[in-house]
């Protein structure tokens, strides 16, 4: 029998820090233009295996989470109907670098379990995935149609603002969720403690 603290502490966090992120970044790429986003992504993501592997889980999906929460107030902020492209185009940059941080996450999630225990972790994982998605985009629609609407520019500017606000906030709440993650040094060692 192994000992399951640390793959339920992980997944609960984890699950926690996906409900803010998936929706911050779910907003971004549906309401937006986000090649600069998803450039960034895609190219941060070497990075953030290189930093996760120095640096931790932790750090990388808090720091990862922040950025986000900071690209989605930024885009709240200056959200107006006739904003050019060129104005979303750093915050967009700082979100796909948030976004380059997720595979910590499951990193975190796999890492925290015994080697034949991974398929079960990475199905729980993925279903928060999944749910926090569902949730997010319900939860940023919800606050979009409450004040905005699609009848004009300023109508969607301003259900768009408040959403990516929440979107924001959401964020937010997932780092200091993942501050409950447990340390690099303590998530390496906890799988050995597991088998012994």
């Amino acid at each position: 029998m192994t000992d399951n603290r640390w793959f339920v502490r992980s997944i609960l966090t984890i699950g926690l820090v996906l409900i803010g992120l998936v929706p911050a970044v779910a907003n971004a790429q549906q309401a937006t233009t986000v090649s600069g986003q998803v450039k960034t992504s895609v190219g941060g993501a070497p990075l953030a295996g290189v930093l996760v592997s120095r640096y931790g889980e932790r750090t990388l999906l808090v720091g990862g989470l922040l950025l986000q929460a900071v690209a989605m107030a930024w885009i709240g902020l200056i959200a107006r109907p006739d904003m050019a492209y060129v104005d979303l185009v750093a915050p967009l940059i700082i979100a796909g670098f948030g976004a380059a941080a997720i595979p910590a996450g499951q990193n975190a999630v796999v890492s925290a379990v015994a080697p034949s225990e991974i398929g079960k972790a990475s199905g729980v994982f993925n279903m928060l995935r999944q749910l926090g998605a569902t949730f997010g985009v319900a939860i940023l629609a919800a606050v979009f149609a409450s004040v905005g609407g699609f009848g004009s520019a300023q109508a969607f500017s301003d259900g768009f603002a408040p959403a990516m606000g929440v979107a924001a906030a959401l964020a937010l709440v997932g780092a200091i969720a993942g501050m409950g993650l447990p340390s690099q040094h303590k998530a390496a060692v906890a799988p050995a403690q597991m088998r012994a």
